[in-house]
């Protein structure tokens, strides 16, 4: 019988390779934007989306509602799980990816998204994703 030493058994390696499968999944899995379901609330998401660099204040998107400011937020939280503001902000995040996956520099994806500055937008990436922008871009363009 021959000796073969094992660093590490073979439970153990099982183990590891389930971990790296679960950490795969997580680091690959798709950043999805709520929508909400209501027409009206889902008209005036799809308006934002459409027009996302010329993102409006929340008193000009109310008045293009019938709802008042008060319903308005709570109803978006309530179908969306984010407060409007913070949908704003993801929406603004995943274009982002997107434009700089597609090889679009920073300058010119902070300024599409209608940032005043672009250490704006690279506050806001790190802030989110704990990266920044450049590191975005080379890991999306690695995914696909």
């Amino acid at each position: 019988m021959s000796c073969l030493y094992k660093l590490i058994s073979d439970v153990d390696q099982r183990l590891i390779d389930v971990l790296f499968d679960d950490l795969a999944i997580s680091v690959s899995a798709p950043i999805r934007l709520p929508m909400p379901h209501l027409p009206e609330l889902r008209s005036l998401a799809e308006k934002w989306l459409n027009q996302i660099g010329e993102m409006a204040g929340l008193d000009n998107i109310v008045a293009l509602s019938s709802m008042s400011r008060r319903t308005l937020t709570r109803t978006f939280k309530k179908e969306t799980g984010m407060s409007v503001g913070k949908w704003r902000q993801l929406a603004r995040l995943m274009t982002g990816i997107e434009m700089l996956s597609e090889g679009k520099s920073v300058t010119e994806t902070a300024m599409f998204l209608g940032y005043d500055s672009i250490s704006s937008f690279v506050t806001l990436c790190k802030r989110l994703t704990d990266m920044s922008p450049k590191a975005m871009a080379e890991s999306t363009l690695l995914q696909k």
